[in-house]
């Protein structure tokens, strides 16, 4: 609509970032896998994509950049993928 989009401009000039996932759960997490070291997450991330929508290219790149800072960062295609992320995260 209209509005959004003017809200949406109105968000990047005051200094939205493109490609920030949309969740963020600031819990650090120590995840033991199939390695014999740990791997320590500074917390993790989710961009929500709809069924069948492909992430920008800013979006990718931005996932990248956080795994490369120490996150676990997500791009899940629906709300169901994103709900089993966060458990897994949660239960490791």
């Amino acid at each position: 609509s209209r509005n959004m989009h003017a809200a949406y401009a109105h968000a990047v000039r005051e200094g939205l970032r493109l490609g920030v996932p949309d969740l963020f759960l600031a819990l650090p997490k120590m995840i033991r896998g199939s390695q014999p070291q740990a791997m320590l997450f500074a917390g993790f991330l989710c961009e929500m994509k709809r069924i069948g929508a492909q992430a920008k290219p800013e979006q990718i790149a931005f996932a990248d950049l956080l795994r490369r800072q120490g996150f676990n960062c997500v791009i899940a295609q629906g709300a169901l993928e994103c709900i089993r992320a966060i458990k897994t995260y949660i239960e490791a």
